[in-house]
């Protein structure tokens, strides 16, 4: 009997490591997918920065004047425009995910067809 609990215990601490294991993959994953994200951001704040300066360049007229303030601002509403394509894209994502088991229950059948031929006889 003793025997018995020993190996139920030495299979609950090998379930443990695995579960461990698995929670490090999950945590690893998401780490990487919010640094993928904070260096988009960046990378569209400059961009979004930089679009006064283009405007100037370039000759457009855009109705504000070319300072550092106006950057920013710039830069602030590009990130911010940027996250929020990224939270409507991971929702898109989580919801098709989360629907693709039921998707067989609502696809409509191919509906058949259905060839009607007539045929006439001649008379002689």
């Amino acid at each position: 009997m003793l025997e018995f609990i020993g190996e139920i215990l030495a299979q609950a601490a090998q379930m443990n490591n695995i579960i461990t294991v698995a929670l490090l993959f999950v945590l690893v994953f998401i780490g990487y997918k919010i640094f993928q994200i904070v260096f988009k951001s960046v990378i569209v704040g400059i961009m979004a920065s930089l679009i006064p300066v283009a405007a100037v360049v370039f000759g457009v007229d855009i109705g504000i004047p070319l300072t550092l303030g106006n950057m920013l601002w710039f830069a602030v509403f590009g990130v911010m425009s940027y996250l929020v394509y990224a939270t409507v894209n991971a929702g898109v994502k989580t919801v098709r995910l989360v629907m693709k088991p039921f998707a067989a229950m609502f696809r409509s059948k191919p509906k058949q067809k259905v060839i009607v031929k007539h045929v006439e006889k001649k008379e002689d």
